[in-house]
């Protein structure tokens, strides 16, 4: 591969965060023309690895818990979409919790997650008190192949922060239910389209739910 295709697959690499690609391309280049750029790029696709090897094996976040454990409030208030988000395609996909985010709470939070046929998108419910105040979420998210995800969710929610790697888009506090799932599908078709060698990573089971909460959770 001559020294110019080789920098264009390394941009392609690095665009899309495939850091270990990036880093066999880097080590290719600097075998044939020593450069301190090069050794930088090595350097923070090696942390970048690094980072991801620790997210890999963190312990998983959630549990899956029994609705009718918790308070009324919580159950009526998951709940209450379901109608809804079942025209749009959603069924109700399992309930959770997660000890370190309820230590947030006057009492254990029940978290909801609502998935689509295709296995694309989630929808997460909660409904709490955190730090003395009412708080409530009710996002539609997916995560790419890459690990990045997208989220969708209404001015006033419990905020979820955008971070590396995550992609949050606000709509007005009294935007309907289709608004934001219609939102969030569009977002997510214009992100396929600029990085055509991504693809969804099906959300169905705890650990997908966990790998997704993590990502929003944590930051």
């Amino acid at each position: 591969m001559s020294a110019p295709s080789s920098f264009a697959a390394l941009a392609r690499a690095m665009h899309h965060r495939r850091h270990r690609e990036a880093l066999a391309l880097i080590d290719d280049l600097l075998a044939r023309m020593p450069s301190a750029s090069l050794q930088r790029q090595r350097a923070a696709c090696a942390e970048a690895i690094a980072l991801e090897e620790a997210a890999s094996v963190r312990p998983p976040e959630l549990v899956r818990v029994d609705a009718s454990l918790f308070s009324f409030d919580q159950q009526r208030d998951c709940n209450a979409p379901a109608a809804e988000l079942r025209t749009l395609g959603f069924a109700p996909l399992l309930d959770a919790a997660s000890p370190a985010f309820s230590r947030r709470g006057l009492a254990p939070i029940l978290i909801r997650f609502y998935g689509d046929e295709s296995g694309d998108n989630l929808v997460i419910r909660f409904s709490a008190v955190l730090q003395q105040r009412p708080a409530q979420l009710l996002a539609c998210t997916s995560m790419f192949s890459d690990g990045h995800v997208v989220i969708a969710q209404r001015d006033g929610d419990w905020p979820v922060p955008t971070a590396a790697g995550i992609d949050v888009s606000r709509l007005p506090q009294r935007a309907s239910l289709v608004e934001l799932v219609t939102r969030h599908v569009g977002h997510c078709a214009t992100h396929l389209r600029r990085s055509p060698d991504l693809t969804c990573r099906p959300l169905r089971t705890l650990a997908d739910c966990d790998r997704v909460w993590q990502s929003i959770a944590a930051n």
